[in-house]
């Protein structure tokens, strides 16, 4: 796994006044056998402080994360749960509501040719494969009935500090194939339908991931929306080590 070669980062404030997003990386030794954690927060604007609750709630899970446990999922889960409850102590120590800051979760981990993830809110986990894209992960919102814009789509489960409500776990691992590309963004990453996301990786594929994930950005930027939300895109290239003869 080599840093802005195999995976990369890439954010917009759009026209908000401040970043709310957070993401970060962590590899987990080298070569053919090496890991990769990715953990991508969306704060939630309706809340206070979205950019604090994102941050802590990153941070938190990449320390938390036991890698060395036989089973990931409940070890992803613990993790997860970890950081919902540094929120908790962060609105306790700062005086706030028990729900004051809130923040949607992406975590992933890749080893070898599997991928698990464990997801809150409505940050897309995208697979692209072949030419076409796959949603991986669950999306908790519900449509009001009667309402045909997304921006009315409303949030069923997020990070409070409280009970999560919905978690996106899936008990066996995703496997992947050579050539795979693994989309991780924030919900900014909307304002352009998916075909055209599947488009421009079907243009850019054979580009470095930091590239190619600058480029998802641009073509999300181009729209020039008076309401584009922050972005965050990753972008994660699952390439098979050569074998040597």
């Amino acid at each position: 796994m080599i840093p802005e070669v195999t995976f990369a980062g890439r954010q917009s404030r759009g026209v908000r006044e401040k970043q709310e997003d957070c993401y970060g990386f962590c590899t987990l030794g080298s070569g053919p056998n090496a890991a990769l954690l990715l953990a991508l927060a969306d704060g939630m604007g309706g809340h206070e402080r979205g950019e604090v609750a994102s941050a802590l709630v990153v941070n938190t899970f990449l320390q938390r994360l036991d890698v060395r446990s036989s089973d990931l999922r409940p070890a992803m889960l613990d993790a997860l749960r970890s950081a919902n409850g540094e929120i908790a102590s962060e609105n306790t120590r700062r005086g706030g509501a028990p729900d004051e800051m809130g923040t949607t979760f992406v975590g992933l981990f890749f080893h070898c040719n599997e991928v698990r993830w464990v997801s809150v809110g409505d940050s897309p986990l995208y697979l692209y494969r072949n030419g076409a894209m796959q949603r991986l992960n669950e999306e908790h919102v519900v449509q009001p009935v009667g309402e045909g814009s997304v921006d009315s789509a409303v949030l069923t489960s997020a990070l409070t500090g409280g009970k999560i409500h919905r978690i996106d776990a899936p008990e066996k691992a995703f496997q992947l194939e050579q050539g795979d590309i693994v989309i991780c963004a924030s919900d900014g990453v909307n304002s352009i339908p998916l075909s055209r996301i599947a488009i421009k990786i079907e243009i850019y594929a054979e580009l470095p991931a930091g590239e190619l994930a600058e480029k998802l950005v641009q073509a999300v930027e181009s729209e020039r929306k008076s309401s584009q939300d922050n972005l965050t895109v990753t972008v994660i290239k699952h390439q098979t080590p050569a074998v040597e003869v």
